[in-house]
């Protein structure tokens, strides 16, 4: 891998099952790292997908719709809006602090109180 962000790409193809991306059938981890360093992006792996001998050319060729899907699936959108101040945001930071070794049990059967300064 030449750039982190060929993850992606390599994400989109292979497919991911517990994220539910489909990816690319017939193409796995070993295939895909070996295609996006041949061609650099999943974009250039499609646009040569008539290049792509054998099975794995044909379902390039057959799933290009789905490998963008897929690409888009596994991309982490970086800029989405937050609308939580940095004030909120060391307030909870203080309350998980104080509450962490006060937790007896499951969190999910007993919350603690949140301390009255935060």
């Amino acid at each position: 891998m030449q750039d982190p962000k060929q993850v992606i790409d390599i994400l989109g193809m292979w497919g991911d099952a517990v994220d539910n991306i489909p990816g690319i059938p017939g193409v796995g981890e070993k295939t895909a790292k070996k295609l996006i360093k041949e061609f650099g992006s999943m974009e250039n792996v499609l646009a040569n997908a008539e290049n792509i001998k054998g099975k794995v050319g044909e379902n390039i060729k057959n799933n290009k719709e789905q490998a963008l899907l897929s690409k888009k699936l596994a991309t982490i959108i970086l800029d989405a809006p937050v609308d939580v101040s940095d004030e909120d945001l060391l307030k909870a930071g203080k309350a998980v602090v104080w509450a962490a070794p006060h937790w007896s049990g499951s969190w999910f059967l007993r919350r603690p109180a949140h301390p009255k300064d935060c």
